[in-house]
């Protein structure tokens, strides 16, 4: 729009955004080529992509394994260890998330002791009444 002709303002209440993000965006585009962010200073990561799929690969094989035992045989780039918490981490990245397995008495065996009775099923005295 801007090379169409429009001013900045223009655009700016086209697009719904404030007239400095536009000439903030203009002056990128005019210094790099490019509106998309430059890379920003921060902690480097302390995995790699291949261990990234290597850890997601590990989980999507054993459901059961935990956080701490892959953390236990995984090492990292910048040192030997890496935390449970970064390999949590990446599992929340791949949209995994550690849920301990449900322990306790099912669904027919809950039926079975009586701790549960659906409402569709007769009482044992009706049904050996009809017979």
């Amino acid at each position: 729009m801007l090379e169409a002709g429009c001013t900045t303002a223009e655009v700016a209440a086209r697009v719904g955004a404030s007239v400095q993000s536009i000439r903030s965006l203009r002056r990128r585009f005019a210094q790099t080529g490019s509106t998309r962010d430059l890379p920003r200073s921060g902690r480097p990561r302390v995995t790699s992509r291949a261990q990234d799929r290597y850890i997601l690969n590990q989980h999507l094989r054993d459901r059961f394994k935990t956080a701490t035992a892959t953390a236990a045989v995984t090492p990292g780039t910048h040192n030997n260890r890496i935390s449970v918490k970064t390999v949590r981490n990446r599992l929340a990245e791949s949209g995994l998330h550690g849920r301990r397995p449900y322990v306790g008495l099912g669904v027919g065996a809950q039926l079975w002791c009586g701790a549960v009775l659906p409402t569709d099923i007769e009482p044992r005295s009706s049904l050996l009444m009809a017979i």
